[in-house]
């Protein structure tokens, strides 16, 4: 008899335990694998002169059902900002109270407990990038990261040959930047016609230790940026006028209508 017993005290222990692992009906339906991928709209975003911070929106291609961490850079440096549970955008506030341009280029998306949640977090491949401008003006700008006196020339392709007498140019100079800090900025015509132009570096300040220059082309809605490195410069000459001894054709500029490409010559 208590052989029976134990037998039927089994058959109830296993139903209580198949019942209990059985996916109730009222229980939600888990969501199949999903992506949310991170975006922006524009390559370049003009704002007024004036402005001093702009938000910069990046699209997600899905509602967040948790909070998420967007990793991206700001001119390099990295930083983050918090996307909250249940939006569709994410938003990045960028001081412009200094500078002519910034971009904002995106690393990663992080959601909190995205495999609970079910899902893959990604960023774009291709509109990953957007620099904001300052004003309407098209332009190039060359910076380098320390105090040596360098100038940027621009002038039809390709860069001529030292010396370079800026008062009796062999080469129409299109425009020439001689600030002394380094950050040299050539402004271009409203209109730049259709061809070639090369954008050289020129020390007005020798150097023989290699230095590494960054360039970006910014017209109309379209940005382009190049690296490249110079190993030594001679110093310019001259009085009343520049004569160069060093031109290093560091982009070449190639216009056609609205739209350019940017070849790194280094």
């Amino acid at each position: 008899m208590k052989k029976y017993i134990y037998k039927i005290k089994l058959v109830i222990v296993a139903a209580l335990v198949l019942t209990s692992c059985a996916v109730d009906d009222d229980d939600p339906v888990r969501n199949p694998v999903g992506t949310i991928e991170a975006s922006l709209a524009n390559p370049v975003v003009r704002i007024a002169a004036t402005d001093t911070s702009y938000d910069l929106t990046v699209n997600l291609s899905g509602v967040l059902p948790t909070s998420a961490q967007l990793d991206y850079k700001l001119d390099g440096v990295d930083l983050v900002v918090q996307g909250n549970q249940g939006s569709n955008t994410i938003s990045i506030t960028v001081d412009m109270s200094s500078s002519l341009f910034r971009t904002v280029t995106l690393e990663d998306i992080i959601m909190f407990y995205a495999s609970a949640q079910n899902y893959n977090m990604t960023v774009s491949s291709t509109n990953k990038s957007t620099t904001i401008v300052k004003g309407t003006d098209n332009f190039a700008v060359m910076t380098w990261g320390n105090n040596t006196d360098i100038d940027l020339l621009m002038t039809a392709a390709p860069a001529p040959t030292p010396p370079f007498d800026t008062a009796a140019p062999t080469t129409p100079i299109v425009g020439l930047s001689i600030l002394v800090v380094p950050e040299e900025v050539i402004t271009f015509p409203a209109v730049l016609p259709d061809g070639d132009y090369a954008l050289s570096v020129v020390p007005y300040a020798a150097f023989n230790t290699p230095i590494e220059f960054t360039l970006t082309v910014v017209m109309g809605t379209s940005a382009s940026t190049i690296v490249g490195t110079v190993d030594s410069g001679l110093a310019a000459g001259g009085f009343f006028n520049i004569v160069y001894n060093t031109i290093e054709e560091f982009g070449r500029l190639s216009v056609s209508g609205s739209s350019f490409t940017l070849t790194n010559q280094l």
